[in-house]
């Protein structure tokens, strides 16, 4: 699929080796030097990043070399890049060179706040309990290759060990092998039902590859193991959002924000937990609190926006005002900015403004960037198609009320 022209104006972010863009098909990525496509592709990684809880790339690279990362679960997502000469992919996902999917030039990050890992359910050996230190020794130095080598010595001795299958499966997701590290999380969880960080484990590499609804089980596993892992919680909260069950992802939710207070992404996660469950005052209120703490970046804008949005949907039409307006330095292109300002100007009486808001939103049409319809409130990223961080969820939604 083609990203389409819709932009936030202020993203004019050039192809080039740093500032989390990695050119590697040349001058053929002709969708990094175009600004407005631009400005959708930092907008999408912002929120992935936010969603992965670390920063991810955006990534031109030939269509043959991006599929077998892709097919690993190194990309997030991906999208044809326009190129006259020859396919050429831009993804959001962690870095690793086209020669190595295996992720020897991964960006390297933890999949969560630094912790002690590897404490099972199940008796350990002596022999575990002095590799498990050794290994948690190697995760605190993210000392991933030499962990990998470590774990694979040790399945010589212990092929049974849930143990080593879990420390290798963290290695292999911070080399970035998804496929790998999902494997292996897998079977440190048969090994060991009750062995919580490998139940977390392979929720979060479900989820990278989009498998939201096969994440819920091993999440919900972490959470009953490990009820004091904000982090957990928050991954359910957001797999069960991904799945068209928003309510139920509300609870999960505020039990992460009591345990960490802090994680303010997970304060607009929640956020849009209660926008997709119609409760428009409690999702305003979170993005309020949520806006005046995070960074003013791509995603900021998206919350401003999704605030906006539930503002207009309770009837009060001013604070949307206010909001939308706010929101236009960096979202001067986006149609659906101007849709709901067009609306709140009709509703707050101002003729003039109203005018002009109808005049830019019908300059965008004409270019063919057309409002999003169905979306809730103002959760749309401009030019992707879909609503923002929920794909297929209003589908899968709607799917079920049909059936309800």
């Amino acid at each position: 699929m083609l990203l389409a022209a819709i932009s936030l104006a202020a993203a004019s972010v050039l192809a080039q080796s740093n500032g989390g863009v990695v050119n590697l098909a040349g001058a053929g990525a002709t969708c990094l030097s175009d600004p407005a496509q631009m400005a959708n592709l930092e907008r999408e990684r912002a929120l992935l990043s936010r969603s992965a809880r670390r920063d991810l790339n955006i990534v031109a690279l030939p269509e043959d070399q991006a599929e077998p990362i892709e097919r690993q679960g190194g990309f997030q997502w991906c999208a044809s890049c326009a190129s006259a000469s020859k396919a050429i992919w831009v993804c959001i996902g962690d870095y690793a060179s086209a020669s190595d999917p295996g992720g020897s030039s991964a960006a390297q990050s933890q999949p969560g706040p630094m912790m002690m890992y590897g404490q099972s359910g199940s008796a350990l050996s002596q022999g575990d309990d002095n590799n498990r230190a050794q290994a948690n020794s190697l995760v605190q130095g993210e000392r991933w290759h030499e962990l990998l080598d470590f774990t694979n010595r040790w399945m010589q001795t212990n092929q049974n060990s849930a143990q080593a299958w879990f420390f290798r499966g963290l290695a292999y997701e911070n080399l970035n092998n998804q496929t790998q590290a999902e494997s292996d999380f897998g079977q440190a969880v048969r090994l060991d039902p009750h062995f919580g960080p490998a139940q977390f484990g392979l929720g979060r590499t479900l989820m990278r590859r989009g498998s939201y609804q096969q994440a819920i089980a091993p999440l919900e596993s972490a959470t009953r193991v490990m009820p004091n892992n904000a982090r957990a919680s928050s991954d359910l909260g957001v797999a069960l959002t991904h799945s068209g069950r928003p309510q139920e992802a509300i609870p999960v939710f505020e039990r992460a924000m009591r345990l960490d207070p802090d994680d303010i992404g997970g304060v607009g996660l929640a956020a849009e937990a209660y926008i997709l469950s119609g409760n428009w005052a409690r999702g305003a209120e979170l993005l309020e609190r949520a806006i005046k703490k995070q960074p003013f970046d791509a995603v900021n804008i998206y919350w401003m926006q999704e605030l906006g949005g539930a503002y207009n949907r309770m009837g009060n039409y001013h604070r949307s005002e206010q909001v939308f307006e706010a929101s236009l330095q960096y979202a001067g292109n986006d149609p659906n900015t101007w849709q709901y300002l067009w609306q709140d100007y009709l509703k707050t009486g101002d003729a003039a403004k109203a005018q002009q808001a109808k005049a830019n939103l019908d300059r965008l049409t004409e270019q063919g960037q057309m409002p999003q319809a169905g979306c809730p409130a103002g959760s749309v990223v401009a030019g992707l198609g879909r609503c923002v961080g929920i794909p297929d969820l209003l589908r899968n939604e709607q799917r079920r009320r049909q059936q309800n």
